[in-house]
């Protein structure tokens, strides 16, 4: 019997003692889920006390290819377990994404290069960071593209201007700006030269001008001696075979990478000056004169409204912008109001800007809803209900609901 109750006793006992043997393991291990440097990784760690933990030897080791990013991971979590958060362990894991990276453009990079892809390669070069062990051969192989196709591209951009196929020059320049050189601005401005000679402007001069506020848009001035004894007509025609020479190439001969927009803007002669691309507002105005008078309609909404004050420079310049946005850009009137009146936009007091508006003639709005949304459709990946939304929306396009309809109805 007391054997009995000997053994009952001792059971519970040994129970007992394994029991807390468990939980000093468990304490002495510090065994708990971990965020690993992405928070992809939540593997239990256990510390191994004889292992010592450096930050800056891991990143080191990470960043000369010892470690693979997680065993990293894995590393850092046992560091937080042993000292917990701190600043220190936080700005390493930073630099640890950050080369991670890094090193992830490199290995793009090089694959691009691999199968010809060598703007892809250069693009890629580009963001491999000065800390990445990788950096100097980067380096050189994007300097050593960049020289390369530069000098190409140079070559034949000088080539198509001596031969006076402008567009194939500015084509190439846009393309050489890709890889960040600069030098070919002189070039770019001898071949607006050239062209406007060749459409009878004299002693054209042209310079690059900014064009308000915005960041986006540089424009092209062009001083020449003759502007005063050109009729208006024979200056509207001039202007336009200029147009004609250079083509629409010349909005990218910054490099689409830049993102600045190219436009030609004034022509200059002492003290007077005159817009460019003033023949296409009277070609507009023009068409939609014809179409209204073949229209029978008592309706004077569609009439546009006129302005009894003084036609100033402002209100001249906030209507040239005004064409531009609509013509170019594709806006809605009311996104072409916001954009000359807004603080980070033209700036342009709201009569001015009320004045532009009005002055608006021959413009497709129907049309320009629909490029718009043909871009979010085809490139954005939207639904055409989100299309839509974002047509009529007053953070989007603020287009009317009938010309948002109308897009909608032409999508292909």
């Amino acid at each position: 019997m007391k054997r009995k109750v000997a053994l009952a006793v001792g059971i519970p006992l040994v129970c007992a003692s394994i029991l807390c043997s468990c939980k000093q393991v468990q304490s002495d291990s510090a065994v708990t889920e971990t965020d690993s440097v992405d928070r992809n990784s939540s593997s239990v760690i256990i510390y191994d006390a004889s292992e010592d933990l450096n930050l800056t030897d891991i990143y080191n080791q990470y960043n000369a290819g010892e470690l693979t990013y997680e065993e990293v991971s894995k590393k850092l979590s046992a560091y937080k377990q042993m000292h917990g958060d701190s600043s220190e362990l936080a700005d390493i894991k930073k630099k640890v994404n950050k080369l991670k990276g890094s090193k992830k453009v490199f290995e793009v990079a090089q694959k691009a290069e691999e199968s010809g892809d060598e703007k892809t390669a250069y693009l890629n070069y580009l963001y491999v960071i000065e800390e990445d062990s990788n950096y100097e051969v980067a380096n050189s192989r994007k300097n050593e593209i960049a020289s390369q196709n530069y000098n190409e591209l140079a070559e034949k951009a000088t080539e198509s201007y001596n031969q006076k196929k402008y567009q194939d020059a500015l084509n190439y320049i846009g393309q050489a700006y890709y890889y960040e050189n600069n030098d070919n601005y002189a070039l770019l401005l001898q071949i607006v030269q050239s062209a406007a000679k060749d459409c009878g402007f004299k002693d054209a001069t042209p310079y690059f001008v900014d064009i308000g506020s915005y960041s986006s848009m540089r424009g092209i001035n062009i001083k020449c001696s003759n502007l005063n004894k050109l009729t208006d007509k024979e200056i509207d025609e001039k202007c336009k075979k200029l147009e004609e020479l250079l083509g629409s190439n010349l909005m990218d001969a910054l490099g689409d990478k830049s993102g600045i927009s190219l436009h030609l803007w004034q022509l200059e002669c002492d003290e007077k000056t005159k817009y460019i691309n003033e023949h296409s507002w009277k070609d507009n105005r023009s068409t939609s004169s014809v179409s209204s008078s073949s229209r029978t309609s008592s309706s004077s909404a569609s009439k546009p409204k006129t302005y009894s004050g003084p036609v100033t420079q402002e209100y001249k310049n906030a209507l040239s912008q005004a064409i531009y946005f609509a013509t170019r850009d594709n806006l809605s009137k009311k996104a072409i109001y916001a954009q000359l009146t807004s603080d980070y936009g033209g700036q342009f007091p709201a009569d001015a800007a009320q004045y532009a508006i009005d002055n608006l003639t021959g413009i497709d709005w129907n049309a320009n809803a629909l490029a718009q949304a043909k871009y979010f459709y085809t490139r954005g990946g939207l639904s055409k209900s989100a299309v839509y939304d974002q047509l009529i929306s007053e953070y989007g396009g603020q287009f009317t609901a009938s010309e948002a309809q109308y897009a909608i109805d032409h999508l292909d």
